[in-house]
């Protein structure tokens, strides 16, 4: 058996390493990049479950009891506490906000149901990350939102991936009649609902 031969005759020179590393920190960073707006994405989707889960228990609490029962959101920083029953959850928020429908941003947000579990609540309005708020407010997604659902959901889709109001915007309908809360998501991905 003879010595060891390298196929191509020499070793690699400075110019072609630097090239490689410098290729391998731009994927990574590219990877790692995707994965925290995935994570601020999920973080978005827990707070709106959260929120979601603490109305419709205090809804079905107020009815099994008789008497009012209140769920209030407030953001913090980087986290939404969401009081409801006694009980304060914090949760991560990612790029969650709270807007009203001409778009200006809000603090806490609050919904009493009462004993037949209705509230006066109609339409909470939570943009995500990346939301253009002033271009969503334009296309009339924050203000006439409420009317949304009347819509064939693939023309509010459309409308909204069309406009580029980034990220998701997410709409907590509350059923005029009993007072249910339903989660309703625009936007990103072209999806609507989660």
């Amino acid at each position: 058996m003879g010595p060891l031969r390298v196929p191509w005759g020499r070793g690699l020179t400075l110019l072609e390493l630097v090239v490689v590393l410098a290729l391998v920190g731009l994927v990574s960073g590219l990877v790692l990049t995707g994965i925290g707006r995935g994570g601020a994405a999920q973080a978005e989707s827990a707070a709106i479950r959260e929120i979601e889960r603490s109305l419709v228990t205090a809804r079905v609490d107020a009815m099994r009891s008789g008497s009012e029962r209140e769920v209030v959101v407030e953001l913090l920083g980087e986290s939404v506490l969401v009081r409801s029953g006694g009980r304060d959850r914090t949760v991560e928020r990612g790029g969650l906000a709270m807007v009203d429908e001409d778009g200006r941003p809000l603090d806490v947000l609050a919904a009493r149901f009462a004993s037949d579990g209705r509230t006066d609540q109609r339409l909470w309005r939570m943009p995500g990350e990346g939301v253009d708020l002033q271009r969503a407010f334009d296309l009339g997604l924050l203000r006439e939102a409420e009317y949304a659902e009347h819509l064939d959901e693939a023309v509010v889709d459309r409308t909204a991936a069309a406009s580029g109001i980034g990220g998701r915007l997410w709409l907590i309908r509350f059923d005029p009649v009993s007072g249910a809360p339903r989660v309703q998501r625009i936007g990103e991905g072209g999806g609507r609902g989660r």
